[in-house]
């Protein structure tokens, strides 16, 4: 299977942090997993759950719904809404407080530096396959990880939602 151009496979192999590949995690899991990845990309607990319902929808019964899971939830939370919507705090709260302690910085970082830091970082997606499915340039997609890189350990643990540009 493609995505963008990039080679399921190689998606399919990638960890989050040092969480395992989908195939080597039960269905609970690996939905729990897809939605902390969709949190990430979408900075939204709405905008995840419908990422991620999407993705269930996607699955077919001769694929491995984890891999199907996850590349779903990369199609949908990826997917151009339309421009970004307003920071909302109440929405950025919920979201943050559905993350592991250590991942809620990445949700102050704008959207931009936290999807690049998310797939180049997190999800270890080569800066290619990143800037495909970003729609950015390969080296913009780096520079924006550094950047939120540089910005994260201000972030970890600081009060308020000031979002970082």
């Amino acid at each position: 299977m493609q995505l963008d151009g990039l080679d399921t496979g190689l998606l399919a192999s990638m960890t989050m942090g040092g969480v395992p590949p989908p195939e080597s995690l039960g269905l609970s899991q690996a939905v729990a997993r897809a939605f902390v990845l969709a949190v990430l990309l979408t900075g939204s607990a709405g905008q995840a759950e419908a990422a991620v319902m999407e993705a269930i929808r996607q699955v077919e019964p001769d694929e491995p719904i984890e891999s199907t899971l996850f590349h779903g939830v990369l199609r949908s939370a990826l997917q151009p809404a339309g421009g970004e919507a307003p920071l909302d705090i109440d929405e950025l709260e919920l979201a943050e407080s559905l993350l592991p302690p250590g991942l809620r910085g990445v949700l102050r970082l704008s959207p931009q530096l936290r999807r690049c830091y998310t797939l180049r970082i997190l999800m270890e997606i080569p800066r290619d396959g990143s800037a495909r499915l970003l729609h950015m340039n390969g080296r913009r997609v780096d520079a924006c990880a550094c950047a939120a890189m540089r910005r994260l350990p201000a972030l970890q643990g600081a009060p308020g939602f000031d979002l970082v540009v």
